[in-house]
């Protein structure tokens, strides 16, 4: 996978999302050989790359990457956000703390 014209921080988020992915279905199904056979095209609507934000990371991973490989499907009103560390750890988000103590 090779992410090409997104801003810097959205390429790093969809390699370690790709990384995470692989690290994830080797633990959960090591006879799955999906990521070592398939070449991977993510599009990102250039508006969705406005934010290029390190939040799309997690997004990548648990909805659509490991769903592909493993022949899952989401559900249709799942929504999240949260930070993917270079070590595959998601983040919880801040920003919904902090506009609840402004209100």
């Amino acid at each position: 996978m090779s992410p090409i014209n997104l801003g810097d921080v959205m390429k790093e988020s969809a390699l370690i999302a790709h990384t995470v992915a692989r690290a994830i279905l080797l633990e959960k199904d090591p006879q799955n050989t999906f990521f070592a056979n398939s070449k991977l095209h993510l599009h990102l609507p250039s508006g969705a790359t406005q934010k290029d934000g390190p939040s799309a990371g997690c997004t990548m991973v648990v909805t659509s990457l490991l769903p592909l490989a493993m022949k899952k499907f989401v559900k249709k009103d799942l929504t999240m956000t949260g930070e993917i560390t270079l070590t595959g750890r998601i983040l919880p988000i801040g920003g919904i703390i902090s506009l609840r103590r402004k209100q």
